[in-house]
Parts: structure tokens; C-alpha cells; sequence
């Protein structure tokens, strides 16, 4: 978008444009009213040769050349505003820009903590492409060699026997994990419609992610626990792409031995997975019913139905669980163009098999 000339700048250019067309309308105005006296005096002085035409030049030079100096010098501050107020709306223009890069990068889960200043760096770095409906931005088994972060648009990524590992869109980024292993793309990444993505280089990628150890983990995380999340029943059938959106969501949460993660009766508003350690299943009436280790989910029906709890849960021994909240998944499943009666749907294997309402379910 064009960027908006501040009350000064407008103030400059009206200023300036007034004092160039009144020097204009002046000199011309002199020049109707002495017209006549001009001509008569101009010939009486060349009938003199040479000695009238010098002076006559003289003349012209004492009451013209001032005018056309001050013309020429109006114009010249004319041009000058207009470059200076040209640079400062590209300087605005380039400042959103920026602020629009950092804003991507800060949503990238692998390079949350890094401070402005890296990001800023970082982001003057990406370079804008741009991709129309169907274009492919890399086939399966190509070498990786940049990154990409969506700025409009919705692509597709594709597995090599043609299955669907789902849409990525405006705020995700893909390819990172090719860069990081210099190995080859894992999915062809396909235009759904005109795209614009933000790229990296490997060069700066290197320099900046994976030269750090603790983005570089970050990243070999993430992909750990979209392996942990694919693994649970419940998240059977998700695309690579869902599974990254709700392990972006996903919060880590420590309870001490004996603290109860929630009880019966409660209103269910998160899903657990179990990262560390293990925890106790009881019923309303006391009785013990299973033990829940690392990888095991429970709470799955407060994200779909929002149902009170049916079982207290509690830690044993110290206790890490990753955690998402109903609000969040509800927001990832409407961001995906699904609606939640669908999705519902695509897990009826697990809750109507009956594992979903099992104990520690609610």
C-alpha cells in the first residue's frame, strides 16, 4: 500500500508548488503590462548596433535574471522535496515490511525466544517469491535448499505416493527440516491459489537456525513429538500439517507426586499427553482403574464435546504432561476449514470404538 505523506510533508509541497506558480504568474503578468514598452525601447536599442544590444542584454539580465533564478531555484527545492518525501515513503513502506517479516518469524515455533534483533536480522533476508494456483514450489526428493514461510495464500504438501499431508497456510513455515539434515524433501509443496511466500537461503539458514544448537533442537522436537502426537489414537488420521498445528499448541505443565492433574466432575477444557513420568486413574467411587505412562493421552472428549471429567487423574512421582486447550483446538480446526461435527467424524474410530469413553477420557 502507498504510504501516507505526513502533515509536514503535505504543508512542504503545498508551499513549494504556491511559490513556484505565483513566480510564474508574476513574471508572465509583467510581461502583458510591459509588452508594449518593451518592444518600442528593445528596437530604439538595436537601432543603436552593437552598444544597444549590449545594453539591452544588461537589462534583461538586471530585472529577468533574478525571476529566473528565482524560478530555477524554486524548482530545484521542488525536486529535492519531492526525492526526500519519494525516499521516506519507501523507507515507511520497507519499515512495515520488515515489521511484517518479524512478525512471521516470531510465529515459527523452532525460533521462539530469539530476541527482535535476531529476528530483524534474520528477516532482512527473506526473499519475496510469488507462485500461481498449481505451481509446485518443490517435488518430493529434490534437495532442500531454502526455507519458506507462507505470506498469503494456501498450498497443499503432497506425499510421494500422492497421499495428503494437508494444507499449509498464511503464518506456517515448511522445508526446515530437509535444511537442517541436508537431506532430500520428504512431500511435494503445491499452490492451491496465487502464493506469496517469504524464503531463506540455506546460507543464512545455516547461519542463523541451524548453527544454534538450541533452535536446531528445537526443530528435531518439534518433529519428535508430531511422531509422539500421529502415534496416539485419537490423532489418528491427522495430516503432518494438523499434527504440527497442535503440537505448536501445546503447552508443557508439571505437577508434583500425588497432585491431581484434575478430578471428576470438573469442566473438561484441556487434552494431556504425557511426556515424563506416569499417572493414576480413579474413579468418583476410589477404585483405581489403570496407570497412564510417557506417550499416553487422556482427555480427548473435553476437546470434542467439552464434557465434565469422569475420573481424577493424578501424578505419580513427578509428572511432565504437554497440554492443549479446547479453545485452541477448536480455533485449529476452524483455521483448516473443518468444522468441528467433522472432524468429530474423522475420529469416530476412537471414540465409537468405545476407547473414547474409557476411563480418564473426559
Amino acid at each position: 500500500r502507498r504510504a501516507r505523506w505526513t502533515p509536514d510533508e503535505v504543508g512542504l509541497a503545498i508551499f513549494g508548488g504556491t511559490a513556484i506558480v505565483i513566480s510564474f504568474l508574476t513574471l508572465v503578468f509583467s510581461l502583458v503590462v510591459w509588452r508594449t514598452r518593451i518592444v518600442v525601447a528593445a528596437r530604439e536599442l538595436l537601432a543603436l548596433g552593437p552598444v544597444g544590444v549590449l545594453i539591452l542584454g544588461l537589462i534583461a539580465l538586471v530585472f529577468v535574471g533574478p525571476l529566473a533564478i528565482a524560478l530555477a531555484a524554486r524548482a530545484v527545492g521542488a525536486t529535492r522535496t519531492a526525492v526526500r518525501l519519494s525516499a521516506a515513503r519507501r523507507a515507511r513502506v520497507a519499515e512495515r515490511e520488515l515489521a511484517e517479516r518479524i512478525g512471521l518469524l516470531a510465529r515459527v515455533r523452532f525460533l521462539a525466544g530469539m530476541s527482535r534483533a535476531g529476528l530483524a536480522a534474520l528477516a532482512s533476508h527473506l526473499v519475496i517469491e510469488r507462485f500461481g494456483p498449481e505451481d509446485v514450489v518443490f517435488a518430493a526428493g529434490s534437495v532442500g535448499d531454502r526455507f519458506y514461510l507462507v505470506r498469503s495464500g494456501r498450498l497443499r504438501a503432497i506425499a510421494p505416493d500422492g497421499a495428503d499431508f494437508g494444507t499449509i497456510v498464511p503464518g506456517e513455515g515448511f522445508g526446515e527440516l530437509a535444511l537442517l539434515d541436508r537431506a532430500e524433501r520428504s512431500a511435494t509443496v503445491q499452490a492451491i491459489e496465487a502464493t506469496e511466500l517469504w524464503s531463506l537461503g540455506r546460507g543464512h539458514f545455516n547461519r542463523w537456525v541451524k548453527d544454534r544448537y538450541e533452535v536446531a533442537a528445537r526443530i528435531r522436537a518439534s518433529r519428535t513429538e508430531r511422531t509422539a502426537l500421529a502415534g496416539l489414537p485419537f490423532f489418528k488420521g491427522l495430516s503432518g500439517q494438523e499434527l504440527d498445528r497442535i503440537a505448536a499448541r501445546m503447552r508443557t505443565q508439571r505437577f508434583a507426586d500425588g497432585e491431581a492433574v484434575f478430578y471428576a466432575g470438573e469442566a473438561g477444557d484441556r487434552y494431556y499427553v504425557i511426556r515424563e513420568g506416569a499417572a493414576q486413574v480413579t474413579l468418583p467411587d476410589g477404585s483405581d482403574v489403570s496407570k497412564l505412562g510417557p506417550g499416553d493421552g487422556f482427555g480427548e472428549l473435553a476437546l470434542l464435546f467439552g464434557r465434565p471429567r469422569t475420573a481424577t487423574v493424578t501424578a505419580l512421582g513427578t509428572l511432565v504432561a504437554a497440554s492443549i486447550e479446547r479453545k485452541d483446538f477448536a480455533a485449529l480446526v476452524k483455521a483448516s476449514g473443518e468444522k468441528s461435527d467433522e472432524f468429530r467424524a474423522r475420529t469416530a474410530h476412537y471414540v465409537g470404538a468405545g476407547l473414547g469413553g474409557t476411563v480418564a477420557s473426559g
